[in-house]
């Protein structure tokens, strides 16, 4: 069992956590923890999907070791300390994150018995399960995480105090980032073969498609049958099939706060607010626009029974 969560990263300012986003983890600890009823291990790790720190990212200050520890215990640490959730975190940078001190987080996981793994801006792991207690039979699940700035450069801004600025993610590593995820594809054995990225390839909520990442990566999940494509950025939930492919969702670790595609194509009618013809959209949570706190719930996240 793993569970997956996107879009958590806290706030800019003490106590550098939200109400929402703590209340999540508290359901996070309940849900990872062994249930004996449903005979249900614990969790053994979690999938970050991005969006680590708000609002932009680890902040670059002249006592960095200082400000760094204080948003890392904050703004995870402090929030995610049940013994349920003591598991790795497999790591992967949203938007926000670029904006600020990225390095940071990967020499945070070089931290003695961090449970934080960032070894690279991609990266995959490999995990087996033992199915019924067998000793012999095993179930294998293969994770490739995805970095979406690199994979979509230029797609989105930063921002603060009414200033923009780009990304700074690297412009020219699209397609060796794209050679790495095929090369993998190719080799893989597992049952399950799951690729992750902070952006959505088709949207059901309010920021729409991303076409660029739709023309980059989707043809390689279908080619090499990937079971499911997680991601968050969108703080919302939701499950679209098309193609024989699943796009899962979910962007609420902080709180649900978007609401759907059709919200956005009623004031911008574009095909990039519209799902692809064929697409089955299985599930949705989101508000009815865009925070106009009618979703729901507090914040979530996705949990994985394998």
């Amino acid at each position: 069992r793993f569970i997956a969560i996107g879009d958590w990263g806290g706030e800019g300012w003490y106590p550098y956590h939200s109400y929402k986003q703590w209340a999540t983890a508290q359901g996070m600890a309940s849900v990872a923890a062994a249930n004996t009823e449903r005979n249900l291990p614990a969790a053994s790790f979690v999938v970050s999907l991005g969006d680590n720190f708000y609002l932009n990212g680890i902040p670059t200050s002249l006592d960095e070791d200082a400000e760094h520890s204080i948003r890392f215990q904050g703004t995870f640490e402090e929030v995610y300390h049940h013994e349920e959730l003591d598991v790795p975190w497999y790591m992967i940078a949203g938007n926000h994150d670029w904006c600020g001190n990225l390095t940071a987080q990967f020499k945070y996981a070089q931290s003695p018995n961090s449970r934080w793994v960032f070894p690279h801006h991609s990266h995959h792991l490999v995990k087996e399960f033992r199915v019924d207690d067998s000793e012999t039979t095993h179930v294998k699940l293969e994770i490739i995480m995805t970095d979406s700035m690199i994979l979509a450069p230029g797609s989105e801004q930063c921002y603060e105090d009414g200033v923009s600025w780009p990304i700074p993610a690297p412009t020219d590593q699209v397609q060796d980032t794209l050679n790495w995820v095929e090369s993998l594809l190719q080799e893989s054995d597992a049952d399950y073969l799951l690729v992750t990225g902070h952006y959505p390839l088709y949207s059901a909520c309010s920021n729409g498609n991303m076409p660029i990442l739709i023309d980059n990566l989707d043809s390689l999940l279908k080619e090499y049958n990937v079971t499911a494509y997680l991601s968050g950025h969108e703080h919302c939930a939701f499950h679209v099939t098309y193609e024989d492919m699943n796009y899962i969702t979910s962007g609420i670790g902080n709180g649900c706060y978007y609401g759907p595609n059709e919200y956005s194509y009623s004031k911008i009618p574009s095909k990039n607010y519209r799902l692809p013809e064929g697409a089955d959209l299985r599930y949705r949570l989101s508000g009815v626009i865009d925070y106009d706190e009618s979703c729901g719930v507090l914040g979530g996240f996705l949990s994985f029974d394998v």
